[in-house]
């Protein structure tokens, strides 16, 4: 169902935004302030202010742009205003790159007028558009815009619409649980205004509201609350037919999902009361999903028979759109059809189509596809494909799972933050309250002047007094807010090494004790598997990969020491050639595997003066790197001198040094990706005194080299 969030988002901006005057007839305008009111208003009114008068995007667009050329140079307020309106209209005609183009100078001219509603307005709808162009730091750029919009504004409709986009963004990273508090700070927000209004696009808005938030509910599997978000928000869903089609839409979809709520009943009421109403020009995604969720229903069922019916119509509709995403849908319900009911070749062919859409855009369903192909697979007795088909529905289930819980850790951290920020403002809002009383106060005082000149001397005194505490207490409040300052600064950087710190847990220990933990499953299992000498050999591997794996901890420790100021390195003079052999003999099971040679060409003379561990660490992590990159029956060469050590891979088969540099300056860290190795040779680097970096001297040939 994501894929309706970013249209559902525009029409719930658009329709808190629109000026609520209509155009009605009346006379010509007879000068320019009358004139942009009236082209405002025919806007507003083929844009759909009025329930009683259908949109019109096409001619709302044409409008819209005229009424832009009929603006003064000067009156940046209405030409951000109707390019507002021109974006709106473009984005409902799936013209998303003109929607861009509007919304990006609704902003800029929205700016220079100094109008905060228009500039809130352009900020939310320009994320979910760069989001769709994948540019997702102007995205978060707008996000924040928008974010210091919210938190400074008392315009209710302004912190409405605030709330509901950043909650859209939210939802659309996946981090629920702060996009369900800014949607119910939105809905709390409306609410105000949905009681007393009279304007049917506010009633809209808040349908909307109530319709993300059954979408977060619906995602996080807490079906009660979904259900019960739909049946608040229907209290307002007739105020628009594409509203009303979105709800009987997520009702049926409601009743049929997992759950003890499950009413085939009420799914199939508001599944026909979709299909009898007036449906747009094409096919909706609504028509194809609520006919789907009615098929699953009876496949989860083990009604067959009675699911075809829906299969059938939803791949009519979808092949009908000629929408990827809508097919994709329809082939796999059909594939896991034709597996219950025995038709497994055609189960393959269609769940393989089917896997193409969804590895891009849905990894669930992607994953459900692997798996449905392996039982297809394994119900034609074709053990090999059933089992590789498993092994990757196992790998992508896994990745799943990490990043399901990446983003868990990410929305408590942001919501944890959100909060910390939201109670500042409140003790600075509590701040400007005295501030406000204490001059109101002043101001009494100096009414009091005017009782007398017996008076005069002793208000004075007073007014000299309460200056004096005042710049006492703002010399004390400076002093606190830059010792305030100090310590988020040192919090943040202590947080940014907590991060990292288990960013490279994930990555350093995760594949060696994954080795020891399958060599000791495969040993329980079957412990007669391996002869004399093959258990002998795995068993000396097992030890190789025991120390190593003690080695990479003493790694961790001593770079989680090294991020403590009150850890220093060692410094004394360290045979280099020695210490490279020591790290060569530790890497002997990879080097055996890839059948690398390795020349050193380190003399033995050789002292440089450095921390040993430290260097030990540098050394066994850019040997690790070039070993696992290097081609198989590749060379490695290690050259010295006094001032630089220089590890050349002639072989390679990964990055070239440009990507290897970004990767080495990279701040941040995930640990779903490579290069987290790289950062601790380079923070280990520069603790001591060191410098770290690639060069690619000739094509497939990257060399690392360590300056001292």
């Amino acid at each position: 169902m994501k894929h309706l969030t970013p249209l559902v988002f525009f029409l719930a901006i658009g329709l808190l935004f629109l000026p609520g005057s209509l155009l009605r007839a009346q006379a010509p305008p007879k000068n320019y302030a009358q004139q942009i009111a009236a082209m405002t208003a025919h806007c507003n009114l083929l844009l759909g202010s009025d329930s009683s008068v259908a949109e019109n995007y096409p001619e709302a667009l044409a409008y819209a742009q005229k009424a832009l050329q009929s603006c003064k140079p000067g009156d940046s307020r209405s030409r951000g205003l109707f390019a507002l309106f021109a974006g709106s209209a473009a984005y409902n005609t799936l013209n998303f790159d003109s929607a861009l183009v509007y919304f990006s100078l609704a902003y800029r001219e929205s700016i220079k007028a100094g109008a905060a509603d228009q500039v809130s307005w352009a900020s939310a709808a320009l994320i979910p558009l760069y989001q769709q162009r994948q540019d997702y730091n102007a995205a978060d750029t707008f996000r924040a815009k928008l974010q210091s919009i919210v938190d400074t504004t008392h315009d209710r409709r302004s912190l409405a619409k605030g709330y509901y986009g950043l909650g859209n963004y939210y939802y659309s990273k996946s981090y629920y649980t702060t996009a369900q508090d800014y949607i119910l700070k939105g809905l709390e927000t409306g609410k105000r205004l949905v009681d007393t209004a009279r304007d049917n696009r506010i009633r809209k808005e808040y349908a909307l509201n109530y319709y993300l938030l059954y979408k977060i509910y619906s995602n996080t599997q807490l079906y009660a609350k979904a259900l019960d978000a739909l049946k608040k928000g229907s209290l307002y869903m007739h105020a628009s037919p594409q509203v009303t089609m979105r709800y009987y839409a997520a009702f049926t979809d409601a009743y049929t999902a997992s759950g003890n709520l499950r009413n085939l009943d009420s799914a199939l009421l508001y599944y026909n009361l979709l299909k009898e109403l007036p449906g747009p020009r094409g096919i909706t995604s609504e028509s194809v999903t609520s006919s789907l969720n009615i098929g699953q229903y009876y496949l989860d069922a083990g009604q067959y028979t009675a699911a075809l019916p829906f299969i059938n119509r939803s791949d009519s509709l979808a092949t009908s759109s000629k929408s990827p995403f809508l097919i994709h849908q329809v082939q796999h319900l059909a594939g896991k059809y034709a597996y219950y009911t025995g038709h497994y070749d055609q189960a393959i062919t269609l769940l393989k189509q089917s896997s193409i859409v969804s590895q891009n855009v849905n990894k669930g369903n992607y994953a459900e596809c692997l798996h449905y192909l392996a039982l297809a697979y394994k119900a034609k007795g074709n053990a090999p494909q059933a089992l590789a088909y498993y092994e990757l529905f196992d790998a992508v289930k896994d990745t799943l799972n990490r990043e399901q819980t990446d983003r868990n850790f990410a929305d408590l951290d942001i919501r944890y933050r959100t909060r910390e920020k939201e109670q500042e403002i409140k003790t600075l809002s509590i701040g400007n309250r005295i501030t406000v009383l204490e001059l109101r106060n002043a101001n009494r005082l100096k009414l009091l002047l005017g009782a007398g000149v017996a008076a005069l001397a002793l208000i004075l005194v007073l007014l000299y007094r309460i200056y004096r505490n005042k710049s006492r207490l703002n010399q004390v409040l400076n002093e606190r807010n830059r010792e305030l300052d100090q310590l988020n600064s040192k919090l943040a950087e202590a947080n940014e090494s907590k991060a990292r710190l288990f960013g490279i847990f994930s990555h350093d220990l995760r594949s060696p004790l994954n080795k020891i933990a399958q060599f000791l499953r495969l040993q329980k299992a079957q412990p007669g598997l391996f002869s004399p000498q093959a258990s002998t050999a795995y068993h000396e591997k097992f030890v190789q990969s025991t120390d190593n794996l003690l080695n990479t901890m003493e790694d961790l420790l001593i770079w989680s020491k090294s991020q403590m100021e009150s850890f220093q390195p060692e410094f004394r003079p360290v045979a280099l050639a020695g210490l490279a052999r020591r790290e060569i003999v530790l890497l002997g099971e990879q080097v055996e595997d890839k059948q690398v040679r390795l020349a050193l060409n380190i003399p033995d003379s050789l002292y440089i003066r450095t921390d040993e561990n430290f260097m030990s660490i540098i050394l066994r992590n850019l040997l690790q790197n070039a070993v696992r990159y290097s081609a198989h029956a590749g060379s490695i060469s290690l050259h010295a001198t006094a001032q630089s050590l220089r590890i050349t891979n002639t072989s390679g088969s990964g990055l070239d040094a440009p990507a290897l540099n970004e990767l080495l300056n990279r701040t941040g860290v995930n640990s779903n990706q490579f290069g987290l190795g790289l950062q601790i040779a380079r923070d280990l680097a520069v603790r001591i005194g060191a410098r770290l970096r690639f060069l690619q001297e000739r094509e497939g040939q990257v060399t690392v080299q360590l300056d001292w």
